[in-house]
């Protein structure tokens, strides 16, 4: 859609939370104002809530939002969402077991700006409790959950000055954890959401954010001592453990000799076996009835 609008001359903004390779991506839209916005439907109803707001604020009065998604994402309530911030809502098509809405841009007040959507939450950590800040839609939005708590409970003790990589960081807990453990260590976080960089930015002093979907888009030479991540494992409702395989597969090259992988997944999941065709020294450090903590470690 957005290259045949490019093709007939129309100029197009682009608003991508998630990095993917040739664009650079932002936690929040551009401050200017578009004629008309498409937007899919994100996941969660504060989410929607949310983006809606953000959204709106970037369009003229007036202007047209068309909001598209499938049956199973929620889309067919999501009209109950627009007639609660737009005027003229209207589902204009149904097809494929999808839904578009459309609606104008009436006069409600916006909440248009990222600030005005923070919150905060006490997370319990093993240094202390530590107030956190976290945007709708966010992973765990506004609490601390069990299989990053159990993680932080097994932490490695970084060394002064050593490189530590927070592995899709989120909005920063584990790193945290990992501050309270070695504030003189150099804290790395990577993930692919702009959003959830911006929250672990409030949320942990000096760390050092690269907004990537894996090991490819940080620097080709850099190296950690320790790596630690509580790794997606779902797409949607769906498993999908390509990103932990993804993970597990590609920490060897990052880490530097005789460094770690700390990873907590689903007690489902075959961890021990993925890390053993890996690394070598691998250890469970932790369990429960849902989640277990192992950790592998790079010859030297």
């Amino acid at each position: 859609m957005a290259l045949a609008l490019a093709e007939a001359g129309v100029a197009i903004q682009r608003w991508r939370r998630r990095a993917r390779t040739g664009h650079t991506p932002l936690p929040w839209p551009e401050p200017t104002l578009a004629a008309a916005a498409a937007l899919r439907l994100p996941k969660g109803r504060r989410a929607l809530e949310m983006t809606l707001h953000a959204v709106l604020s970037r369009l003229e009065p007036g202007g047209r939002i068309w909001l598209y998604g499938h049956n199973a994402e929620g889309i067919r309530s999501a009209g109950s969402a627009l007639e609660a911030v737009c005027d003229d809502v209207v589902s204009v098509e149904t097809r494929k077991h999808s839904r578009v809405w459309t609606a104008r841009r009436g006069a409600a007040d916006l909440r248009g700006e990222l600030g005005d959507w923070e919150e905060r939450f006490t997370a319990e950590l093993p240094g202390g409790d530590v107030e956190l800040v976290s945007y709708p839609g966010l992973f765990a939005h506004g609490r601390l959950d069990a299989a990053t708590a159990l993680l932080c409970e097994n932490l490695p003790r970084p060394a002064a000055g050593a490189n530590v990589l927070d592995f899709g960081c989120g909005a920063g807990a584990i790193s945290a954890a990992l501050h309270q453990l070695a504030p003189d260590c150099a804290l790395y976080g990577v993930d692919v959401d702009a959003l959830a960089l911006a929250a672990a930015e409030r949320n942990v002093p000096g760390l050092r954010r690269l907004a990537s979907d894996g090991f490819d888009g940080l620097p080709p030479d850099l190296r950690f001592a320790h790596v630690v991540s509580n790794p997606p494992f779902h797409a949607g409702v769906a498993r999908d453990t390509g990103p932990i395989q993804a993970l597990v597969a590609g920490a060897a090259a990052r880490l530097e000799p005789g460094g770690s992988l700390h990873v907590v997944s689903q007690s489902t999941i075959p961890l021990e076996r993925w890390l053993g065709a890996h690394l070598g020294g691998v250890r469970r450090l932790a369990a429960t009835r849902s989640f277990h903590v192992f950790c592998g470690s790079k010859s030297r």
